[in-house]
């Protein structure tokens, strides 16, 4: 047992997180205590509590993917649970983001692009079964557009095997 110096109350030792600077090796404020201080800190400066969590999660990035990924695998209805929830919280976002990419495909419907295509049904009609992809030469996920001049037409399985380079 260990008494928190903010609360002032007696609390096991598992309500303490390690501290190795610390001779006990454990903080002298209890898990709930230091998350309200980390709360009003973060309320007090949004920005500045931003780019803390930046800056650790770039400095211990490998594990803490690791120990996603671990909870993923360890938790999965959990996680199932949480990505619904947050698909409802967050509709607004989430279409928003999906209307921005549904601009960026749609881009300039033209004629031109609408031949492009009648133009690959024609190459895969000639080309005995090989099959045609019209490929983006600067990819959409890289911020290309779908526009006639970012457009060519070329085999499926070098589109494939190309990805979004």
């Amino acid at each position: 047992m260990k008494i928190c110096t903010r609360c002032k109350l007696e609390k096991p030792l598992s309500d303490f997180s390690p501290d190795k600077r610390i001779s006990s090796g454990l903080q002298s404020r209890c898990k709930p205590c230091f998350a309200e201080i980390v709360k009003q800190n973060r309320l007090k400066n949004p920005q500045a509590h931003r780019e803390t969590v930046k800056r650790s999660t770039q400095k211990h990035y490998d594990a803490k993917l690791e120990r996603n990924n671990r909870y993923r695998a360890e938790n999965p209805e959990k996680v199932f649970k949480w990505k619904r929830g947050d698909r409802q919280r967050n509709k607004h976002r989430i279409y928003a983001n999906n209307a921005k990419r549904r601009a960026k495909l749609i881009g300039d419907n033209s004629t031109e692009i609408k031949n492009l295509y009648a133009l690959r049904e024609f190459y895969e009609a000639m080309s005995l079964g090989e099959k045609f992809h019209v490929d983006h030469i600067y990819p959409i996920a890289k911020g290309g557009t779908h526009v006639i001049d970012n457009l060519q037409i070329i085999p499926a399985i070098d589109n494939l095997r190309k990805g979004t380079q």
